[in-house]
């Protein structure tokens, strides 16, 4: 058992250590010059057989932030309280911490009894009592006694002990994690790092990653709560010999994780409860402290929740290693105050509309604790980017496969990033289906995306998907952004389709005729014929390359081909296609610019490539 020492500078945490364990935490120069915890401080031993770690902490509000480093979420607190002080504003700030870091077992420890009267330990009691009525530790017991007279303490000790019987450590099945405070180099050993492990389990010779560079690091050696150990578990404070790395890019702040567990999101969003006297200023400037490490952020607030917690977007300068569950300290930008914090809920990329009530409503999917329940919420709202579940999640690539199949997801083929349910995808086309069908006639006929997305309730990404694998199967047509009917695209008036027919042969050479020509040779009006040519382009029978040219749509077709076979080697030149397509330089150049503006081509300088879907071209 871990146990982390809270309370008010100089209320006695190092010399109640000491008294316990035998052991100087003080191990700066400078702690013992002036008798002031600085930094974290650990000791170990064995207390009537249980073995367990002290975590010293700085009491000095400003060295909060290396007191939040030293605490994690399975650790015993011991809250201490001198007496002839009492509770004082360190007292209050380091109990709120422990709160908002989800601690949920200690005791607290009224020392320096040897310096008061009976009556003012009796006071300091009810004191602290009714300071920790609304806290985990409402009813922890209350020991009085002094580190001087360690026989005072034995009732401390038990109490201890039995907690620590209580608490043996267990495999989780999360992926490994370990916080680093501190890291040294031991004569022929190497790298050593230090700190608490927060989840899953570690065993000699495992491949880890260090957080903040990326780098692959071995495990050559494991010593738990300062013995060595064939494997450190949740909750253990661990020292890892490191094969593979210098000491010095091991720093406070990073983790050690394993590969599958590396992430390291711009945005975190927290359901956190803030303190009654915080002031966080909307987009504010706050410290983000989170185990050992830290960063510099911007606090969006995005709601009040009905049960008193506020849900706060912290856009991070610096990234974190995060995963639901997490629990955060957000303090002022000054360092003066605690606002409050909480625990993560979403660790991803940062949303452009981030109060939207979409938005919201997506983030209320990520309150649910199992990631499976997670994300068929999500879908349940529409298609989802499965990258940031899977970040929030900490989850693997096989573990989120596995989630994926149970729920019956598939990736829509117009925005591969994006998974939905193969149900809801079938439901949709059935609707888009009946939608184009019974499509009231208009000029030009058929509907938009738009217009289809403002007539379904379906999400607007999943409308796409849905048309689009329609006109793949040629259920329907798309014709310059315009869904219709297959049957009513084909469907064409005699006058029509006598025209075509005697279009045909002319448009059908090497060298396709103009409307110019068409006029000439067929002995029809130029405008009337460019009108009938274009209704003719609506009804999808031919297709319109400019004002002056129109084509059979199987010659764009091989016209594509050509483009995209010329494309894979490298771009190629008007020069290229003409030569291998046979057409002329400006019937080349009308089919290149054709293909451009339709975005299935792109030209730079004197050179094209193919960037586009072949649906584009109508």
């Amino acid at each position: 058992m871990i146990v982390t020492l809270a309370g008010h500078v100089d209320h006695g945490k190092s010399a109640l250590v000491h008294a316990l364990t035998g052991v100087r935490t003080d191990r700066l120069e400078e702690e013992q010059r002036r008798g002031l915890t600085l930094d974290l401080g650990f000791a170990y031993a064995d207390l009537d057989g249980q073995r367990m770690g002290f975590v010293d902490v700085p009491g000095h509000h400003r060295f909060i932030h290396n007191m939040v480093a030293g605490v994690a979420r399975r650790q015993f607190a011991l809250l201490v309280v001198a007496a002839d002080d009492g509770v004082m504003p360190q007292t209050r700030e380091h109990l709120d911490i422990l709160q908002t870091l989800a601690l949920e077992r200690g005791c607290i420890a009224i020392n320096k009894t040897d310096l008061v009267a009976p009556e003012r330990v009796e006071a300091v009691r009810q004191e602290v009592s009714e300071l920790c009525a609304r806290s985990f530790l409402a009813d922890a017991p209350i020991f009085a006694g002094t580190a001087l007279q360690p026989d005072s303490l034995t009732p401390l000790k038990a109490h201890l002990r039995a907690a620590a019987a209580a608490s043996a450590g267990e495999r989780d099945s999360e992926p490994f994690r370990l916080a680093i405070d501190r890291s040294f180099t031991l004569s022929g050993a190497g790298c050593v790092a230090t700190g608490t492990v927060h989840g899953g389990h570690v065993e000699r010779g495992a491949e880890l990653v260090l957080s903040t560079t990326g780098e692959a690091v071995r495990v050559r050696d494991l010593r738990v709560q300062d013995e060595s150990a064939d494997h450190a578990v949740a909750g253990d404070r661990a020292a890892i010999n490191l094969a593979g790395i210098d000491h010095q890019r091991v720093t406070r702040g990073a983790w050690l994780v394993a590969p599958e567990a590396l992430n390291t999101p711009q945005s975190l969003v927290i359901e956190a409860r803030l303190l009654p006297d915080a002031r966080l200023k909307s987009y504010g400037n706050v410290h983000v402290h989170l185990a050992t490490a830290h960063s510099l952020a911007r606090a969006a607030r995005l709601q009040d929740n009905a049960d008193g917690t506020t849900l706060i977007e912290l856009l991070l300068e610096t990234p974190l290693q995060a995963k639901w569950g997490d629990r955060v300290v957000i303090r002022d930008y000054a360092r003066a105050a605690t606002l409050g914090g909480g625990p993560v809920i979403y660790a991803g990329a940062p949303a452009r509309r981030r109060k939207t009530p979409e938005r919201l409503a997506q983030l209320a999917c990520y309150r649910h604790p199992e990631p499976q329940a997670g994300l068929e919420a999500l879908l349940a709202l529409g298609p989802v980017a499965p990258a940031d579940w899977r970040a929030s999640y900490l989850l693997s690539a096989e573990q989120a496969r596995d989630i994926e199949a149970a729920l019956g997801t598939t990736a829509l083929t117009t925005a591969p990033e994006l998974v939905t349910r193969e149900a809801d995808l079938a439901a949709c086309t059935r609707d888009v289906r009946a939608a184009v069908e019974q499509a009231p006639n208009s000029d030009p006929p058929g509907l938009t995306l738009t217009e289809l997305a403002s007539a379904l309730a379906h999400p607007r990404a999943l409308i796409k998907a849905a048309a689009h694998g329609l006109v793949q199967s040629r259920t329907i047509s798309n014709a310059r952004g315009r869904y219709q009917s297959s049957a009513a695209a084909s469907a064409i008036s005699p006058q029509l389709k006598n025209l075509l027919q005697r279009c045909t042969p002319l448009l059908d050479t090497q060298h396709p005729a103009s409307v110019g020509d068409l006029s000439k040779k067929l002995g029809l009006p130029l405008g009337p014929l460019t009108k009938a040519l274009a209704e003719l382009s609506k009804l999808r029978q031919l297709v319109r390359i400019n004002d002056k040219r129109f084509a059979l749509r199987s010659q764009i077709t091989a016209w594509a081909d050509l483009a995209d076979a010329l494309a894979k080697t490298a771009p190629f030149t008007v020069k290229e296609f003409r030569d291998r397509s046979g057409l002329g330089r400006n019937m080349s150049i009308d089919v290149l610019e054709f293909f451009d503006g339709k975005g299935y081509t792109r030209r730079s300088g004197d050179t094209r490539s193919v960037v586009g879907e072949r649906e584009r071209l109508g």
